[in-house]
């Protein structure tokens, strides 16, 4: 074997070179350890941050989910307090409703009760025979100032009736002439 360019160096140097190179290596070595000491410190410093963040993160989640919760119980009870307001309205209502409808019921019914009474009243009224002798109505014989004038029969002889003569109207009788009597006048 050849002996390399090294063996051609001076043991001296070559122990300046062993330990120089020696104590580069140690230096990497401790510079590799802080390093890695530094990067181990920085990863577990990182990895609390993100354990604190979530576990701070879901305690916030958790306070809003409590939050709505208690607003969704609050709005439920609201709801459901008006719902039974409205009812107590209706059931109100409904029976001042019944009470009007009985009210006019009872209205109805009592001037219908009043209206038969009454027409029966008058039924029986008209058939009961008066003791009283009833006038039967007679047509004067017309004056002279009558002539010209006609005297119309009703159907089944229910009643007269004298169509005046032209220029002669009813008007009013003068205070004291009596009852039933009719006052004409000879238009102008």
């Amino acid at each position: 074997m050849k002996p390399g360019p090294q063996s051609k160096l001076n043991p001296r140097i070559q122990a300046n070179m062993d330990s120089l190179l020696a104590s580069q290596l140690d230096l990497l070595e401790s510079q590799l350890k802080s390093l890695s000491g530094a990067w181990t410190k920085s990863a577990r410093s990182a990895f609390s941050t993100i354990t604190s963040d979530t576990a701070g993160f879901e305690n916030q989640t958790r306070k809003r989910l409590d939050s709505l919760n208690r607003e969704t119980t609050e709005t439920l009870t609201k709801v459901e307090e008006k719902i039974k307001a409205l009812e107590k309205r209706s059931l109100r209502l409904d029976r001042l409703l019944n009470r009007h409808m009985l009210g006019r019921a009872a209205l109805v019914g009592g001037t219908t009760a009043a209206l038969t009474l009454c027409g029966s009243f008058l039924a029986v009224t008209l058939m009961i025979p008066s003791q009283q002798p009833t006038p039967t109505p007679r047509l004067a014989q017309p004056p002279a100032a009558l002539q010209g004038s006609r005297t119309i029969r009703g159907v089944g002889g229910l009643g007269e009736l004298i169509a005046l003569p032209p220029g002669l109207v009813p008007t009013r009788c003068p205070i004291g002439t009596g009852a039933g009597r009719i006052c004409l006048q000879r238009e102008e």
